[in-house]
């Protein structure tokens, strides 16, 4: 009998429901953002990124990371230097960790 007969999700389909799950390779997400991959490189080298590597060293995104990726490139698209951007999600970061600290759950606004 099969996981998904006895009622359990199967461990892949997990991890595709899972945002977090670092699935997609940088090629993918160039794609999926109209970028080229150097774009995407630069920001994981200049520390505004950071990327899972689970084998061969290879980049490997979530849909998070995506997400992340998108709002970067966004603010570098309306002027805002990588510094500049990095700090805005370090910010943002820290005010996620401080709310879940004192148990509540923030959903920073971005702009679409």
């Amino acid at each position: 009998m099969t996981a998904a007969r006895r009622g359990r999700v199967p461990e892949w389909q997990d991890q595709l429901d899972d945002p977090a799950a670092p699935l997609f390779t940088i090629a993918v997400v160039a794609d999926l953002l109209g970028v080229d991959q150097q774009a995407i490189r630069r920001l994981d080298v200049d520390g505004i990124m950071t990327t899972a590597r689970p084998s061969g060293n290879q980049r490997r995104y979530s849909r998070d990371d995506i997400a992340l990726l998108s709002y970067a490139l966004e603010l570098q698209n309306e002027g805002v230097s990588k510094r500049g951007v990095a700090r805005i999600l370090s910010l943002e970061r820290d005010v996620a960790r401080l709310a879940a600290e004192r148990g509540h759950t923030v959903k920073i606004k971005r702009p679409e």
